[in-house]
């Protein structure tokens, strides 16, 4: 086997407590994302509350297709409105806000970061997101502290399939110029949000997850 060159690394679960993830259920955070959606249209519309059925949108097998796109359209189809790139666009950007002052940084993340790139390895985000695209994930990790960690932003919602569907590992790769046996995905827990892997997920030793944790050590006198 190849020696590891490269980390693709979850966010909810891995970097930030997943605990306190916000949801359409928070009044705080519907009342913020309602005011930036106002903001971003200039008014409020009878449609915004709609936008209920994406925070409980979920990708499924075998497919494992983003379906942000198709469920917004939807949303604006039951107001007589037709979804518009720049609608798409500007919806999306309203319901992810700024990360920062909504989730908290798991303990010693920065400092597992940090021993990663002593390592040399190479790290990218690769997440799967419902409106949270590349550009926001580069601003939150900015204002995380986390800036200057990760050479690439890997989403569902840029790539268009969500994990474990090979696309995303591949993107991950592709932006980090490594292959598939040099490389391994940190992720998360387990969970009641989260889903194992299937036998026929990422190829390589991708599908050989690693614990945050157990696994960056900095090598003696470094």
């Amino acid at each position: 086997m190849k020696p590891l060159r490269a980390l693709l690394v979850d966010v909810g679960g891995v970097l930030v407590d997943e605990g306190n993830w916000p949801t359409w259920a928070s009044e705080d955070f519907r009342g913020l994302v309602l005011s930036r959606l106002a903001d971003s249209f200039g008014a409020n519309q009878d449609w915004f509350s709609n936008l209920s059925r994406l925070f409980a949108l979920e990708t499924q097998p075998p497919e494992w297709k983003q379906r942000t796109r198709e469920v917004l359209g939807e949303c604006l189809a039951n107001s007589g409105l037709a979804l518009t790139d720049t609608a798409f666009r500007q919806v999306c950007g309203a319901l992810a806000p700024p990360l920062k002052g909504l989730v908290a940084l798991e303990p010693g993340v920065r400092e597992a970061m940090d021993s990663a790139r002593l390592l040399g390895l190479r790290l990218a985000i690769c997440s799967n997101t419902v409106v949270r695209r590349a550009v926001d994930y580069r601003r939150d990790m900015k204002q995380l502290g986390l800036d200057g960690c990760f050479e690439a932003y890997i989403t569902s919602l840029d790539v268009g399939f969500a994990k474990p569907h090979p696309a995303m590992f591949e993107a991950g790769l592709l932006a980090l110029g490594v292959a598939a046996d040099e490389a391994a995905m940190i992720r998360g827990p387990p969970g009641p949000r989260r889903r194992r892997c299937p036998s026929h997920g990422p190829p390589g030793n991708l599908a050989a997850h690693v614990s945050l944790r157990r696994s960056l050590r900095p090598p003696a006198g470094r």
